[in-house]
């Protein structure tokens, strides 16, 4: 069963999710292999990803620390603010990669606007 906290975990996911895969796309359709020019992973790129594996392990633990029995209530559910620390953990792990996922591929975008726009 599903509840309301793991369900609006999973919608954030998945929007997290469908943004990464259109800046991916549009990282990878980059003209750039015909014109023999390469583009060094950048630092916020780097952060993306360790934010995005994070948010994914966080997301996982949410949903499963409590089956793990003794060794998951000791190690994820103790409380912090009230309430185990994963819950809150997760959602944040998500939003910061959610946001380093868009600043990234902004930056991106910025910074290599003229390969997109020579073919235009």
């Amino acid at each position: 069963m599903i509840n309301r906290r793991t369900f609006s975990a999973a919608l954030v996911a998945g929007a997290a999710a469908s943004w990464t895969s259109t800046r991916g796309m549009a990282a990878t359709a980059t003209p750039t292999k015909a014109r023999n020019v390469v583009l060094a992973a950048e630092g916020y790129g780097k952060h993306k990803t360790i934010s995005q594996i994070t948010a994914i392990l966080a997301i996982l633990v949410l949903m499963s620390y409590q089956e793990w029995g003794a060794f998951g209530r000791v190690v994820f559910g103790f409380s912090i603010f009230g309430k185990p620390w994963v819950e809150w953990f997760a959602p944040i792990s998500i939003w910061v990669s959610v946001i380093l996922t868009f600043t990234s591929g902004v930056l991106y975008l910025w910074k290599n606007r003229r390969l997109y726009l020579q073919d235009m």
